[in-house]
């Protein structure tokens, strides 16, 4: 740069002058600057904050279904399945290939369309095997247009060979136990006959565990009380492995469903699976490690049922959800849980779908003086005439959701 100097009256150069005006302005253009860098790191600093902010996952939801979808069988004889014998072209039943795929359909189509969406979960009783399994599926997928979801599924070692199993959305974890130690005749060689296995598939909801155990006890055939100590050792058994899995995960959530074949206010429900529907006996009775039974949100006799036991005319409770009481809101003394796993307010319910609505007693044709609902309509031959149906009893739907 060429520098002008100015020269005084008395002859000397001022370059001094020049020198410090120079120095002010560099000055201030550096003040400037920083000022300009302030303020944009001030922005720069809010946008980050809002950018975390956005990126800050919401409250993750799932949905849970349970389902008893009765005796999916394939066509295809298993000889180490003496169950399967009533399942095969042969036998009275007429079961066939195409009774079969159309099974799946009913199915499929069900849970597809009984909620505004398809359940995140599936949690199902009376299956044959995982091929059934996976074609229910597959044909699921096919109805909705997406990709199959996960199949979870052991060979379990029922009388009739008949399995739990799980269709997810989610990844997890799934295995089997039994209850048979909890028999009350466990050295009897009977006692595998007598009990049943149960389940359990270990999956997350945001950024907590949970465990949802799979149930089908020891039906009534024989007699309810003849039969109720079955009942009560698997009932043993499924509380003996959640206390176990409680003890080395307490901050996980625990949510127990199935088809108890045992109603929400029975001694298999209540004493066996420490199980209560009341909300002031969850809070406080400390002696007691309670389960909240899911059973106790739901107002009358008809919203309630999921099976119609015909010979007494009457519905069962038998399919059931429970949860931890945290998970509802109920706060226990002695709950020091991290838990933060809630189930959605009122999104427990029993699932009748459309061909079941409640109808009006005007026009009941047996002359009944209330409301009432049609039993589920099983896919089977009944007195003669083949039932298009789904199965004989209704599934049970819940949401589950985790805050972070």
């Amino acid at each position: 740069m060429v520098r002008e100097e100015m020269v005084g009256a008395d002859g000397n150069r001022n370059v001094v002058k020049t020198r410090r005006r120079w120095r002010s302005i560099a000055f201030a253009c550096a003040m400037a600057l920083v000022c300009a860098f302030l303020v944009s790191a001030g922005k720069n600093g809010a946008n980050a904050e809002e950018s975390r902010a956005s990126e800050k996952p919401a409250a993750e939801k799932i949905s849970i279904m349970w389902w008893n979808i009765e005796n999916l069988f394939d066509f295809v004889d298993d000889p180490d399945n003496d169950g399967d014998d009533e399942y095969l072209p042969g036998a009275p039943s007429r079961w066939n290939e195409a009774r079969y795929n159309r099974k799946l359909e009913r199915l499929a189509e069900l849970i597809t369309k009984a909620e505004d969406k398809v359940p995140d979960v599936i949690c199902m009783a009376e299956v044959e095997n995982k091929r059934v399994v996976q074609d229910l599926a597959n044909k699921i997928a096919e109805m909705t247009g997406g990709d199959s979801m996960k199949v979870y599924h052991e060979d379990m070692h029922d009388a009739r060979g008949i399995d739990l199993a799980v269709i997810s959305r989610l990844d997890g974890d799934y295995r089997v136990f039994d209850s048979t130690d909890y028999f009350v005749d466990p050295e009897s060689e009977e006692r595998r006959k007598t009990s049943r296995d149960h389940a359990v598939f270990k999956t997350k909801v945001g950024d907590q565990d949970l465990f949802i155990f799979l149930n089908h006890w020891k039906s009534r055939s024989g007699g309810r009380e003849e039969t109720a100590a079955r009942r009560m050792a698997c009932a043993r058994g499924a509380r003996a492995e959640i206390d176990r899995v409680r003890r080395a995960n307490p901050n996980a959530g625990i949510l127990a469903t199935g088809d108890f074949n045992d109603d929400y206010t029975d001694a298999s429900i209540a004493f066996g699976m420490q199980s209560s529907f009341s909300e002031g006996t969850v809070a406080g009775d400390l002696e007691v490690d309670y389960l909240f039974n899911m059973h106790g949100t739901l107002a009358t006799y008809y919203d309630k049922g999921t099976l119609f036991y015909w010979p007494e005319r009457g519905w069962n409770t038998f399919d059931q959800v429970m949860v931890l009481p945290r998970m509802v809101g109920i706060s226990r003394s002695n709950d020091r849980s991290r838990l933060t796993l809630r189930v959605v307010d009122k999104s427990f319910h029993v699932v009748h779908y459309d061909a079941h609505a409640f109808h009006d007693p005007s026009n009941d044709p047996r002359g009944r003086a209330e409301k009432y609902l049609d039993p589920p309509l099983a896919f089977r031959e009944i007195r003669g005439e083949w039932q298009d149906g789904f199965s004989d009893h209704f599934p049970v739907w819940i949401e589950l959701e985790s805050s972070r």
